[in-house]
Formats: structure tokens, C-alpha cells, sequence
């Protein structure tokens, strides 16, 4: 997934399970601190530019966690937007969704 430097980006966990996730913590990879959520989305602003490992984990009603890393490319906020307009995609800066399957849950997965 792709993001821009000094741009507050929202990522949102899609977790296909039937039990309900009580808890998200997410790890950005970039020395800031762990977060924990209750819900399945949080913001977040990479400062520099580079290849990242955003560690997801996530434990739900039955106390069962599983965690998954994503790569995340920081680029340039102008190189990133002259690569989308280049590439003719539709961009939606500022949001990434992370998916994890509930066959995951009870399980550690890298």
C-alpha cells in the first residue's frame, strides 16, 4: 500500500470474522509508539519517506489474536500524486484498508 509523507493517512482493518474484535494494536513501524483501538480504523502520519512494516494485530470476544504485517511505501507527497495522475488511477489519498481473515484468529501469521 501507498501513502504520503506528512499526510494524515487513515487505515481501516476489514477483519472477515463472525467473532467480534474487541481490540486493534497497531504498530506503524516507524519507532512511534504502538497504538491500541477499539475500533477498526486509525489515523496516522509517517514523517519520512521509505518502506515500512505496519504489524496489525488483532484479538477479539473469545480472546483470540492473530497479527499480520503490510508493507506500506512513504513517498513524496508530489511524487506520489504525479505517479497516480501518470498511471491514470483513481487515488483516494489518505486511506488504506488492511485485510485479515478470521481463519487467522488463534494463530500468528508474518
Amino acid at each position: 500500500s501507498k501513502t504520503a509523507s506528512a499526510f494524515p493517512t487513515e487505515f481501516m482493518a476489514i477483519v472477515n470474522s463472525s467473532q467480534n474484535i474487541t481490540s486493534y494494536v497497531w504498530d506503524f513501524g516507524d519507532s512511534t509508539s504502538r497504538i491500541t483501538t477499539t475500533t477498526n480504523k486509525a489515523t496516522h502520519i509517517y514523517n519520512n519517506t521509505g518502506i515500512y512494516t505496519l504489524t496489525l494485530n488483532v484479538t477479539d470476544k473469545r480472546n483470540l489474536s492473530s497479527s499480520k504485517a503490510f508493507t506500506i511505501n512513504v513517498s513524496s507527497p508530489e511524487n506520489l500524486i504525479q505517479r497516480h495522475l501518470l498511471e491514470s488511477h483513481l487515488c483516494v489519498l489518505g486511506k488504506i484498508q488492511l485485510h485479515l481473515h478470521s481463519s487467522l484468529l488463534g494463530r500468528s501469521e508474518n
